[in-house]
């Protein structure tokens, strides 16, 4: 008996399924939750006070229904620094607060390290 590798594949995903090794709905994408979160840089006084020229960070949930658990990295002056911030952006709510874009009169950034929906969706 002769199996083309056609046969073959959809044979092994059954087998896998019926095993519940398989999610059934695993060929379908799954939603990332760091496409999700963006940040805006927003002029603030005290961020300008502690550095001239110094703006707000934010990061904003553009998810309809659901949180997000996020953590973030911080980079300041492009050397990572030690220690994560983190925290739940809800969804169409106020953007969460992540600090002043410069410091001292250099620059600091933050990256999404870690990001996914928590188990409670929103109403």
């Amino acid at each position: 008996m002769r199996i083309n590798f056609k046969t073959f594949a959809i044979l092994v995903v059954v087998h896998l399924e019926m095993l519940g090794m398989l999610s059934p709905r695993a060929s379908e994408p799954a939603e990332d939750a760091k496409f999700f979160l963006s940040f805006e840089i927003k002029p603030d006084g005290r961020c300008h006070n502690l550095s001239e020229g110094g703006k707000l960070a934010v990061m904003h949930n553009s998810h309809p229904t659901k949180n997000i658990s996020f953590r973030l990295t911080r980079y300041f002056v492009d050397v990572r620094q030690s220690g994560r911030a983190t925290g739940i952006a809800a969804p169409a709510a106020e953007p969460v607060e992540i600090g002043c874009t410069a410091v001292g009169g250099r620059p600091q950034r933050w990256v999404v390290d870690r990001a996914e929906f928590t188990t409670e969706d929103i109403q």
